[in-house]
């Protein structure tokens, strides 16, 4: 297509050098760069003191599991849930009678349902279904293309997205803390991997929202992790932060200390992760059982599961042990007789299965460090984050290519992101002094010019807050309209990177090629995410776009999830009150029955009315389903013995 300048697209009422309507190709315009093109970086804002608000909340929203904190007594503190856990699987179930549970239950449900529980949702987030390639057929659950091009899970008769699974866990856990913090929590900073592109970090921004959340800040990962070790304070200090989740491996290169946390380069895999460790385990035991049997436990969901937890499972046991046993009895699958599963797995051979993935990793903390321009003996020290920086093969890498230095690990690795994001929620909401926090802009961005090729706008590793314009022109005789089609990689052939949207400009005024300037601007914020106007310099007229990301949910649509979910709460809170009537009742029904005799010397009217309101008691907990009343009878039971 034609383009604009170097060029971008183009719209015609009919083309002067060939005759024809609509779009044409031709040879490439002479760029505007060495006439008018114009660079304009906006320099990170000064921070102005922030009135108090709300309590804000910090969530680490991982791929296999999540965790909310709260700064609170002067420092950032892990929420546990009400049942004293400060860790949440980020796996959402859906049962057969059509409630969600989120969770370690649904966890639980996992091998019984493998087809209702979405786990991993984190690697669908944001992202259309051609670009997801083999990782959804490994999943028991359907992982289907929807409408939009997006990502869509299929659960019985019901269709739910990745954002709608995120936003589960997310009201989950906010839920969660508003009942630890006796407050209703509104407010929220998210993190996301430092290498998501501009339509995942859309996509978790709308699974806040549908949660119910204003999501304050989106920020990194790795910075999180950063601002968690309280870096800031100290002398300035050069810090690698290597992040590796479940699903992505992040890795930064920042400088820290005196007020300051700057990061200088960031690269990542948001297809490598824990979760990539254990199908190496699964695949191995499936073609073990393969040979043996006859038979792929891969292709029955149930067993699938049975084997990816006794995988993850052996995973973990192999970073503190030498070697780890599996043992899956009476296992069914592909219609055959039930079987048993019995493997030893060594770490050793472990290791050298995992070879190629520990390669991947070692590729991203080079980029990092050569994008930086820091080499390895210049780092102070190194920080390991996420669940799978335990692995010691890991630990081993990343050491061999820091100069033999040893990761800080004071922090809890499942933790430290989301105590970071704590700080920065405090940060945001005045309950803590402020500090200059410069992030980077992962992936380069730019446009499509003409003959397939990537015009970058603003490159990798860019600070943000940042904007950056550029004049571009016409690339045929009389153009009246140009598309702008807005792109994300480091590719230099256009059609190689990621499509982040697209948007035209009509009306132009007629005239030869070269001589319309069309400014086209590129703004990031302190999200990191992208928005990009253009706007011809003679006529004024202008159009802009925000990108929305991978999925074009309607605002109805976004509406109808927000109750769903607010519905989802609602059972969830009602759950947990009958719980706990219940609780209660069976404690005050031990205490009473263990005081009858005691009663009756008292009274014999009060022993046998305390005997009638125990049988009622007991009646009304078998019903189990008027927790109003288990509580009412619970009370008038108690108040016998005072």
């Amino acid at each position: 297509m034609c383009a604009v300048g170097v060029r971008i697209g183009d719209r015609r009422d009919g083309c002067a050098d060939c005759g024809r309507h609509g779009p044409c190709s031709l040879e490439q315009a002479t760029p505007f760069s060495a006439l008018s093109k114009h660079h304009r970086v906006i320099d990170p804002p000064t921070m102005d003191v922030v009135q108090p608000m709300p309590r804000a909340i910090g969530i680490d929203l991982g791929t296999t599991n999540s965790v909310v904190a709260v700064f609170d007594v002067g420092q950032p503190t892990v929420i546990p849930t009400v049942d004293g856990e400060r860790i949440v699987p980020s796996v959402v179930g859906f049962k057969p009678n059509g409630e969600r549970v989120i969770g370690h239950q649904a966890k639980r449900q996992l091998v019984v349902y493998p087809e209702r529980t979405v786990y991993s949702a984190k690697r669908f987030i944001g992202r259309r279904f051609a670009e997801i390639g083999v990782g959804a057929a490994s999943m028991p659950y359907d992982v289907h293309e929807g409408e939009d091009g997006g990502v869509r899970f299929s659960i019985a008769d019901c269709e739910v997205s990745p954002e709608e699974c995120a936003a589960c866990i997310l009201s989950t856990l906010a839920q969660h803390a508003s009942y630890w913090l006796e407050d209703e929590v509104v407010q929220a900073v998210i993190t996301v991997p430092a290498y998501f592109n501009d339509a995942q970090r859309q996509a978790t921004k709308l699974a806040g929202e549908i949660a119910g959340l204003e999501v304050i800040r989106i920020i990194n990962e790795p910075t999180a992790a950063a601002l968690a070790y309280d870096l800031v304070d100290g002398a300035s200090q050069n810090v690698l932060v290597f992040d590796f989740g479940g699903g992505t491996l992040d890795v930064s290169v920042l400088e820290a200390g005196e007020g300051m946390c700057e990061v200088l380069a960031t690269a990542g895999d948001t297809e490598l992760g824990g979760d990539d460790f254990d199908r190496l385990i699964v695949d191995w035991i499936a073609d073990d059982v393969l040979q043996a049997q006859g038979v792929d436990v891969r292709s029955d969901a149930r067993t699938l599961s049975r084997v990816l937890e006794a995988a993850e499972r052996a995973k973990c046991e192999l970073s503190s042990a030498g070697e780890a046993s599996i043992e899956l009895p009476f296992v069914f699958a592909g219609g055959s007789k039930p079987f048993h599963i019995s493997k030893t797995i060594s770490r050793v051979d472990f290791e050298e299965r995992a070879f190629s993935l520990l390669q991947r990793a070692g590729a991203v903390v080079r980029r990092a460090l050569a994008d930086s321009g820091l080499p390895a003996q210049k780092l102070d020290q190194v920080l390991l984050v996420g669940g799978s920086s335990r692995i010691p093969a890991v630990r081993q890498l990343v050491a061999s290519l820091t100069g033999g230095k040893q990761g800080n690990i004071q922090i809890r690795p499942d933790e430290a992101v989301a105590l970071g994001a704590a700080v920065q929620a405090a940060i945001l909401t005045g309950a803590m002094d402020d500090m200059v926090l410069l992030d980077v802009t992962p992936l380069s961005l730019g446009v499509a010019v003409d003959g397939d090729k990537f015009h970058c706008v603003i490159p990798r590793n860019t600070t943000v807050p940042t904007a950056d314009t550029q004049t571009f022109s016409t690339a045929g005789h009389f153009q009246r309209g140009v598309d702008i089609v807005v792109l994300q990689g480091e590719q230099g052939q256009a059609s190689l990177n990621r499509e982040l949207g697209r948007f035209g400009l009509d009306g132009l005024k007629a005239a030869v090629q070269g001589e319309p300037q069309i400014d086209v601007t590129f703004s990031i914020d302190e999200n990191g995410i992208l928005s990009v106007s253009a706007r011809e310099v003679g006529t004024g007229r202008a159009q802009s776009i925000a990108i929305r990301g991978a999925t074009t949910i309607s605002r109805n649509e976004i509406d109808e999830l927000t109750r769903r979910n607010k519905e989802m709460l609602r059972c969830q809170q009602r759950a947990r009150e009958s719980a706990e009537a219940f609780e209660q009742a069976q404690a005050v029904l031990a205490e009473v029955e263990t005081q009858l005799e005691q009663l009756s010397r008292k009274s014999l009217w009060g022993s046998s009315k305390a005997e009638r309101l125990i049988d009622k008691l007991r009646l009304a907990i078998e019903a189990d389903n008027d927790p109003a009343k288990v509580l009412k009878l619970s009370r008038q039971l108690r108040s016998m013995l005072d």
